[in-house]
């Protein structure tokens, strides 16, 4: 009942949210996160994600509460090591709602619980018209590895372990199908219960020392098994007196090899701003730059212009901590060199920013490069972070900062 829910919640709050700017039909951007402060602040950015690939890094990210994603086209992908985990035994780790095509790959999806602790949630949560599960590696205390209802889920080269009610819950409407996946070690009642309006098909799959009491309900919708070892389950029905090999390589599919997991890249090409910039009205010479499609403007320079606005902000700098400071309200403090456009600029060559950058006080997600020695940050974010006015004016190329209105998304 929970399920269904948080379920509801989240499709109400998606149905609210501000809308987000979509990319052209087939155009595909990639963003990277390499802490989870940058990966929540990508999934609770308003509107649905849309022709998104967002690349993890080979580590783990712990969470405090599971994650909720919304999109269109959208892939989560890690690298075949990159870990994800929930503290509370009462949270999903990944609900997937009111979206289209999103794909999981790479991942390897749970609780970080004592094992004193019953989660009362499973693991992955589908609520979707379609979704893909690929190279993943989801393990309990969860109840279930996988639930979903009104969907169409397709499983990759997956394994499912260790679960403590269900493998599989595939109702309301669904169809799941399982392709190449290991399951083992889960417990509970049914392995794989499918509601009689629901289907699902495994292929080429293994159930290995699972400890739940039966495969499938009596009242089961159609569930085949093609080509799928069985052994040493608690319902019994071995088809096989050796035990299969279960480990898997979890870094590419069988039969489509993905391609190596580019790191964070070094650099990026950096384009100098042609735009006309307009800051209250006001024509102003910056060096911006536009990256992958966005105008990063000097943060220097920004502070400097809109000092002794309502919109003024500080910036401090500490090296020890490798932190950028910056202090809403607070007038900012000259450092020299500010507003010195260069007069023919040229293509120059970005890294993005390892500092973590602190907004009075409190550590935030925002973008930001260093190219020449400056810290370049994306114009929308410190619009949204100060509220204050970002405009576009595309006829006229035409860049405008209005301090006198808050910050509105595109």
């Amino acid at each position: 009942m929970r399920k269904r829910i948080l379920a509801l919640i989240l499709a109400l709050a998606m149905c609210f949210g501000l809308a987000g700017t979509a990319l052209a039909e087939g155009e595909r951007k990639t963003v990277y996160a390499s802490t989870v402060e940058e990966l929540l602040a990508i999934l609770k950015a308003p509107g649905q994600k849309e022709n998104l690939t967002i690349m993890l890094e080979d580590k783990e990210y712990k969470l405090e509460e599971g994650i909720s994603v919304w999109g269109r086209n959208l892939t989560i992908q890690g690298t075949g090591n990159t870990k994800i985990t929930v503290s509370s035994e009462r949270d999903l780790v990944i609900s997937v709602v009111g979206s289209e095509n999103v794909t999981l790959k790479g991942l390897i999806l749970g609780h970080d619980v004592p094992p004193t602790i019953t989660c009362g949630m499973g693991v992955v949560y589908v609520s979707s018209s379609s979704a893909n599960i690929e190279n993943c590696d989801i393990f309990g205390c969860g109840l279930e590895g996988i639930e979903t209802q009104l969907s169409d889920i397709y499983v990759n080269n997956t394994i499912i372990r260790d679960c403590s009610s269900n493998i599989a819950y595939i109702f309301n409407n669904s169809t799941g199908t399982f392709t190449d996946c290991a399951f083992y070690g889960n417990e509970g009642g049914v392995a794989v219960p499918v509601s009689n309006d629901s289907q699902a098909t495994y292929t080429n799959c293994k159930f290995v020392d699972n400890n739940n009491s039966t495969l499938m309900r009596n009242d089961s919708g159609p569930c085949l098994f093609n080509d799928c070892i069985f052994y040493g389950n608690a319902w019994g029905g071995d088809n096989t007196t050796t035990r299969p090999d279960i480990s898997m390589d979890l870094t590419a599919t069988p039969s489509n090899p993905a391609a190596p997991i580019s790191p964070t890249p070094t650099t990026i090409p950096a384009a100098p701003t042609a735009s006309t910039v307009l800051v209250n009205g006001e024509k102003k010479s910056f060096d911006a730059y536009n990256i992958e499609g966005n105008n990063y403007f000097k943060l220097r320079d920004l502070a400097y212009v809109l000092n002794g606005t309502d919109k003024q902000f500080e910036v401090g700098w500490d090296a020890a901590a490798n932190a950028i400071s910056l202090t809403s309200g607070k007038a900012y403090t000259a450092a020299g060199g500010e507003m010195a456009a260069q007069e023919s600029p040229a293509q120059a060559e970005a890294v993005r920013s390892s500092s973590k950058i602190l907004l009075d006080g409190a550590e935030v997600a925002l973008t930001a490069y260093t190219i020449n020695g400056n810290n370049y940050f994306k114009l929308r974010d410190l619009g949204q972070a100060f509220d204050f006015g970002v405009g576009w004016d595309g006829e006229a190329q035409t860049i405008s900062i209005d301090t006198s209105t808050g910050y509105t998304a595109e």
